[in-house]
C-alpha cells in the first residue's frame, strides 16, 4: 500500500519501487536536491517485459506540469562493473483522477539483474529537468505466465457460484463481468479479456477504479467477453475464497489492475498492468477479437 508522503523531510525524497497494491520493496533516495524521483507502480518485473509504469513524486506531492511538456525515460542495464546506459524511451502521460501516470513501451529487459532509470522533463520553454536513477529488479520468469503461453485453466466464478455482491465490492457493478467463467470461455474457444482489480483494497488507487470503468464500457460494446476477478478484499465464503486463491496463484497476480488478453486458441497475447491507454487496449483486444 503506499506510504503517507507527508511524513517525508524536506530533504528527504523517496522513490516506492514495485509501489502498487500488493507489493511492499522500496528503494530510498537520501540528501537529495532533485526536481522530482520516478515511483515504480509496475510489480514484478521479469525478462521479457516491455512495458513499466511509472509517476512522479516532486517530495511530498506529484509534480504539475504545462500541457505540452514532454517526457523521456533513459534505461541502464546492469553490468559487471555495475550499470550501462542501454535505451531512452518517450513515456504516454495518462492522468486519472488528476494523478498522472507514465508509460515506458518497447523497453529491451532482456537479462536478470538491478536495472535502473531516470526521467527527463522538457518543458515549452526549452529548459529541461532530470531525476535520479532509481533502481529495480528484473527477474527470470519464475512461472508467470507470459506472452504466447497456454492460458491457465483454473475456472473463475461467475454468477452460478454466488451473488454479485460476493464477487465484487463495486459500488455500482456491471452483471456482464462475471456471467461467463474462464472455464467456458477456453472450452468454447471464445478470447477474452480478463481483469485482476480488487474494488475495495484498491479503492484509493485511481489506476484500478479506471480499469474496472474501461472493462464495463468494453463489455457493454459486446465485442469481447470480459471477466472481472478481485484478487483481493474483504473475507468471503470459503469455496468462492478458494477459487479466488487459486486464480491468483495460477496467474501469479502479485498487485493490480493487470489486464490480460487471451486469444481463440487458449493463448495470452497481452498483459497491460497499472494504467492503460483506451487505444492501447483497444488496440490489444482487436488483435484477437473476432
Amino acid at each position: 500500500m503506499k506510504p503517507a508522503w507527508a511524513a517525508i523531510p524536506a530533504l528527504l525524497l523517496a522513490s516506492v519501487l514495485l509501489a502498487a497494491c500488493g507489493s511492499d520493496d522500496t528503494v530510498v533516495l537520501t540528501d537529495s536536491d532533485a526536481p522530482f524521483v520516478p515511483v515504480l507502480e509496475t510489480t514484478d518485473l521479469i525478462i521479457g517485459d516491455t512495458r513499466i509504469v511509472l509517476t512522479l513524486l516532486d517530495r511530498s506531492e506529484e509534480p504539475r506540469f504545462a500541457a505540452d511538456t514532454t517526457f523521456r525515460a533513459r534505461l541502464f542495464e546492469p553490468t559487471e562493473g555495475g550499470i550501462r546506459f542501454r535505451a531512452e524511451t518517450e513515456l504516454e502521460r495518462l492522468e486519472y483522477d488528476a494523478r498522472a501516470y507514465y508509460i515506458a513501451r518497447s523497453i529491451p529487459l532482456d537479462h536478470p539483474g538491478d536495472w535502473a532509470l531516470a526521467v527527463t522533463v522538457s518543458h515549452p520553454d526549452g529548459s529541461s529537468q532530470s531525476s535520479p536513477r532509481v533502481g529495480f529488479p528484473v527477474r527470470p520468469p519464475a512461472g508467470r505466465p507470459q506472452i504466447g503461453d497456454d492460458a491457465p485453466t483454473t475456472p473463475s466464478p461467475t454468477l452460478d457460484d454466488a451473488p454479485i455482491e460476493q464477487l465484487t465490492a463495486a459500488p455500482q457493478p456491471e452483471p456482464l463481468l462475471y456471467q461467463q467463467g474462464i472455464q467456458h470461455l477456453l472450452a468454447a474457444r471464445q478470447p477474452f479479456l480478463l481483469l485482476f482489480a480488487s474494488s475495495e483494497r484498491c479503492g484509493g488507487q485511481p489506476s484500478c477504479r479506471r480499469a474496472l470503468e474501461q472493462a464495463a464500457q468494453i463489455a457493454r460494446r459486446d465485442q469481447i467477453a470480459v471477466l472481472h476477478i478481485e484478487p483481493f478484499g474483504r473475507p468471503r465464503e470459503p469455496a468462492l475464497q478458494a477459487m479466488v486463491d487459486a486464480l491468483n496463484e495460477a496467474w501469479t497476480i502479485r498487485s493490480e489492475p493487470i489486464f490480460w488478453l487471451v486469444d481463440a486458441q487458449g493463448k495470452i497475447t497481452a498483459r497491460l498492468a497499472i494504467a492503460v491507454a483506451d487505444a492501447e487496449l483497444d488496440a490489444a483486444i482487436a488483435a484477437v477479437a473476432p
